[in-house]
């Protein structure tokens, strides 16, 4: 099976291919029909926080534009100078290197030599196989040479294998384009709920949005008022919570296997002894991610570089509600320090609203399932991604 995977790659043919095509696959240089364009200088006094037409460089291609140029500019550059035809590929040739994007048709306007366009007539790939070949290239190294910049001279002299047939193209292209519609259906989807779930914390933990006692529950206990339950009380971290900070593991401790061990960064590595039984709170207390809550897995280890929110043997306190309503606060006013930022233990004082158990319990529920649906969705992106690289090294050349 190797060997005649082997004897395809030299035969620059796919390992994966659509039944009824057949014949090697051509190396074309891109230059070989096709030229590099660049859109005509905008200079910055032509441009303007709001406008009537975007003006995109290398650092908002395919995001939001932060420029725009004039209607009168926009008409008079596009009817004198060079101007994309839909679906070409536009390239990032500085900055990023190599970000691709398909020009969509609508009216904008491109930053010149660092964004520049391959005009295609056609004649020997289409636009979508076209940009199929060059997103899948590594741009970071080009001729062998690690580089900051994309040169005209480079893409018109970059080889691509290409199949002759068009129809064969287009049939890739096709395909690739519903996978490519799958993924942003299943990134849409972790979008989504990501809001909704950022919007019902709000709510939650503003009390604008309040879990009722079970009608059975709400009669054995004689309420009047619906079912509602008891007013949340304000309480002091360090009354609900042992909040400590743990002994640091350095990076020379760290081994390949273990128990997780939690940093700055959540798991930084792993550790052959562990020193949490059951899950814990931490709040990194050191560096950029100052502030950031982890809810740990059982069997452990938390450094030194965050804190330990304790809630083992207090009564009437859930550790899944702590890290929720953690998670959910401002902490930003508890770190101190400019050069190297950082929480100690004024944490400790920090207030926050705590509920009645079982209300702590259906919040923390209700998150946690929400969280579980969000990792869902986002191993099914992770799984989907894997598969389409998968494809992209088995359907080309």
């Amino acid at each position: 099976m190797q060997a005649e995977v082997m004897e395809k790659v030299r035969q620059q043919v796919p390992s994966l291919r659509f039944p009824g095509f057949k014949g090697n696959w051509t190396k074309r240089a891109l230059g070989d029909g096709c030229e590099i364009l660049m859109c005509k200088r905008i200079f910055a006094n032509q441009t303007a926080e709001r406008g009537d037409v975007p003006f995109y460089k290398i650092g908002t291609l395919g995001g939001e534009p932060d420029s725009y140029i004039t209607r009168a500019h926009f008409e008079d550059f596009k009817e004198r100078y060079n101007y994309p035809r839909a679906g070409e590929t536009l390239i990032t040739c500085a900055g990023t290197v190599g970000k691709c994007l398909q020009f969509d048709g609508h009216d904008s306007y491109y930053q010149d030599s660092n964004i520049v366009w391959i005009d295609n007539p056609e004649e020997h790939v289409t636009n979508d196989f076209l940009f199929l070949l060059l997103s899948k290239i590594d741009w970071s190294k080009l001729n062998s040479t690690t580089i900051t910049r994309i040169y005209s001279n480079d893409l018109r002299a970059l080889e691509l294998s290409i199949p002759e047939a068009l129809p064969e193209q287009q049939k890739i292209a096709a395909f690739m384009g519903a996978v490519d519609r799958k993924i942003q259906q299943l990134k849409r989807k972790q979008a989504l709920l990501e809001q909704y779930k950022k919007g019902v914390v709000q709510q939650l933990f503003s009390q604008e949005l309040r879990f009722k006692l079970s009608e059975a529950k709400s009669r054995n206990a004689g309420r009047e008022d619906g079912g509602e339950f008891p007013e949340w009380e304000e309480k002091r971290l360090g009354d609900v919570a042992e909040v400590y900070q743990p002994q640091t593991i350095t990076g020379e401790q760290l081994t390949p296997t273990g128990y997780p061990v939690y940093g700055a960064n959540g798991i930084v590595g792993f550790y052959p002894e562990y020193n949490h039984e059951t899950a814990q709170v931490a709040v990194t207390c050191r560096g950029s991610t100052c502030g950031v809550v982890n809810l740990t897995k059982p069997k452990a280890w938390i450094t030194g570089n965050a804190m330990v929110i304790n809630t083992d043997g207090k009564q009437g306190v859930l550790k899944e509600f702590i890290y929720y309503t953690l998670s959910s606060a401002r902490l930003d006013y508890l770190i101190t320090g400019s050069g190297q930022p950082q929480i100690t233990g004024n944490i400790r004082e920090h207030m926050i609203q705590l509920p009645s158990l079982e209300e702590q319990s259906r919040i923390a529920g209700f998150l946690m399932a929400l969280d579980a649906k969000v990792a869902g969705v986002a191993q099914a992106v992770a799984a989907a991604q894997k598969w389409k690289r998968g494809l992209l090294q088995q359907m080309f050349v």
